[in-house]
């Protein structure tokens, strides 16, 4: 079968369109519903449940986005070590060749490259960027015949039980309430980290997104228990900038042990230190607004933020969606401001969701009473709306270097439906503009 007919491993886990429908529904409209009702209700601590298990899922999407961008900058490696090869073969400088079927594979790639050099290097990188194999499927073939989601739910429920041991013997003596968070937290952490990190492309790959668990568990521990519990002083808080150091450091040590090769180990730094930047660290503030939401006031504030970038989210969905099923809705009206057409399109898409930011602060204005913004706080929330904007385009950026039109790996490569990852993607940017905002406001 030919490789560009042929789907990765990966891409086989879901293939039906009512599940991506449904899955849509849920990241578009359930997911920023569920955020607005739980700062209003007073219950934004219960948020750390539910960013644990967002986490768990954006990043397992970005370490497959991360390896097929990895593989690709290898490729280029491989060839030229191919080709150095091949000419010492060609020369007689090595004594001894490599084993026969080693050699019959690269004199197949090289006539491939003599008959058609652009063809066949699309067919090696549609290769070499697929993995053939989840970080379970070892250990699901020893004990699960196979199935990789029973061996990750025993991996995962055997973790949770660790976690349910190590919280009661270290939290439940000093804490005579919010034992449900200090004991119900770790062990959603350690349940959805493992059971998603058994689905990277590496072992390797899950040990790197279990560290991101931690680092987010730690911050959101630190906050819940400097409100709630009053356990935590001022000087035992946790700096969240000495956790972010901290997964830093571990990680880098840790993929350059493992690592074989420089430029590997360089490609895999990179990688996953954009995403402790990118992700985690977003998160690790978001966290610690928790805090922030003990009056009305701040609740509303912090409400206010989520509407504000959801409608601007729908307002890009919208765009998307006009512009790919009604072009000509823009053609009569838009002057030609740019050559580039996609560089016109991203304009109007900024523009769509800057009306719907503006039309949801107005709605909550005039909807509740006692809604006062200040010109500060509204350049903030449209500023990060840009940001959020931009956001957009460097996903947008990441997915066609990794070759594929959504994050969500579990659906096939051809697939339109975001991932979490791309929805939240906003969030994470937006939010990094407006928390020294409402750290400092309030």
């Amino acid at each position: 079968m030919d490789l560009q007919e042929r789907r990765p491993h990966c891409h086989t886990a879901c293939s039906s369109h009512v599940l991506e429908t449904f899955f849509s529904i849920v990241t578009f409209v359930l997911l920023p519903a569920a955020v607005v009702v739980l700062v209003e209700g007073k219950d934004a601590y219960l948020l750390l449940f539910l960013g644990q298990l967002m986490l768990a899922v954006a990043v397992v999407e970005w370490s497959w986005l991360a390896f097929r961008i990895r593989q690709r900058f290898l490729l280029a490696i491989t060839l030229h070590d191919d080709d150095i090869l091949a000419a010492k073969q060609d020369t007689g400088e090595l004594e001894q060749p490599i084993h026969e079927q080693q050699t019959q594979e690269q004199e197949d790639q090289l006539v491939l490259r003599r008959e058609d050099p652009r063809e066949s290097y699309t067919r090696q990188l549609n290769e070499f960027m697929r993995a053939k194999s989840f970080a379970i499927d070892p250990l699901a073939g020893r004990i699960c015949g196979g199935r990789w989601y029973i061996a990750a739910f025993l991996l995962a429920l055997l973790g949770a039980v660790v976690s349910v041991v190590l919280a009661y013997a270290l939290e439940c003596k000093k804490s005579a309430s919010g034992w449900h968070v200090t004991v119900g937290a770790p062990v959603e952490a350690a349940f959805v980290s493992i059971f998603c990190s058994s689905l990277a492309p590496s072992a390797t790959d899950a040990v790197v997104l279990i560290i991101y668990q931690i680092c987010v568990l730690m911050a959101g521990m630190n906050a819940f228990m400097k409100l709630h519990v009053n356990f935590a002083t001022s000087d035992t808080q946790i700096d969240p900038l000495f956790i972010i150091l901290a997964g830093a450091i571990i990680i880098i040590v840790f993929r350059v042990v493992t690592s074989k090769a420089v430029m590997q180990s360089l490609l895999l730094v990179l990688c996953d230190v954009l995403g402790l930047v990118s992700i985690v660290s977003p998160l690790i503030a978001f966290a610690d607004l928790v805090d922030q939401t003990t009056n009305q006031l701040r609740r509303n504030q912090l409400a206010l933020f989520v509407l504000v970038v959801w409608a601007a989210d729908v307002g890009d969905s919208l765009a998307k969606e006009l512009q790919l099923h009604w072009p000509l809705a823009f053609k009569c009206c838009r002057p030609p401001l740019f050559k580039s057409e996609a560089t016109t399109k991203d304009i109007e898409a900024l523009l769509i969701s800057l009306t719907c930011g503006a039309i949801m602060l107005a709605a909550v204005r005039l909807g509740f009473e006692g809604s006062d913004f200040s010109f500060v706080e509204m350049a903030v929330l449209f500023g990060a709306i840009a940001i959020g904007q931009w956001c957009r385009q460097w996903m947008a950026l990441v997915r066609q270097m990794a070759k594929v039109s959504t994050s969500a790996f579990y659906f096939p490569v051809e697939s339109r439906s975001c991932g979490v990852l791309d929805r939240m993607a906003v969030f994470l940017a937006t939010i990094v503009v407006y928390y020294p905002y409402i750290k400092q406001h309030f």
